[in-house]
């Protein structure tokens, strides 16, 4: 475990595509020996974001609960002042690993699918519970096309003028809260609202 969080700290510093022969030295170690711990730089760098992913997903738990978090944003944690200035600077980090390593991305995101859908079904219960969503809804639909709106854009997209011209915060509240705010009831869409003008206040810390 420590090893692979060492690994970790020299991609996040050092960028995705640092060598083997780097990390090893970084770890005072062999070449060698650190093929023999790791088959390849695949596995190194598959076990060091599913690390990453691990201990982040801990940490939005605690500034969730922390701040008492409503239902808006355990549905978009990004929304948490907190979170957000935890991750917004991993951005550049994935996007170099969804470019040089489309495959270890993809597996990722597969395998915390069931994860997060799971997630997604347990939020959009008790926000109709709570009287913030439609009890009408199709909750099977609506998890379904959250994952798939929240999933990164393909690489053909990221160069179209979309994602040069707008920030991600931009799209984001143009597009998902758009998608959120028609199955939102009116306390919901009060709710909704509130939450984004606390997060421009910079009220959430």
């Amino acid at each position: 475990m420590v090893l692979i969080q060492n690994c970790l700290q020299i991609l996040l510093t050092q960028g995705i595509r640092v060598s083997m022969d780097d990390i090893a030295k970084e770890l005072s170690m062999s070449k060698r020996t650190l093929y023999e711990l790791f088959e390849n730089k695949n596995e190194l760098i598959y076990k060091c974001i599913a690390l990453f992913i691990k201990e982040e997903s801990k940490k939005m738990e605690y500034y969730l609960s922390k701040n008492h978090s409503n239902i808006i944003e355990e549905l978009f944690p990004l929304l948490n002042y907190d979170i957000y200035n935890m991750m917004k600077d991993r951005h550049y980090f994935f996007q170099e690993l969804k470019r040089y390593y489309p495959e270890i991305f993809e597996k990722i995101v597969n395998n915390h699918k069931e994860f997060y859908m799971s997630h997604l079904n347990k939020i959009l219960n008790k926000g109709v519970e709570q009287g913030f969503f439609k009890h009408n809804i199709n909750i099977e639909v609506v998890k379904l096309f959250l994952f798939y709106l929240m999933k990164p854009p393909k690489e053909d997209l990221e160069n179209k003028e979309l994602f040069q011209k707008y920030s991600i915060s931009d799209i984001f509240e143009n597009t998902m809260l758009c998608y959120v705010r028609g199955f939102s009831t009116p306390k919901g869409l009060e709710l909704i609202e509130q939450t984004l003008k606390l997060k421009k206040n910079g009220i959430y810390k």
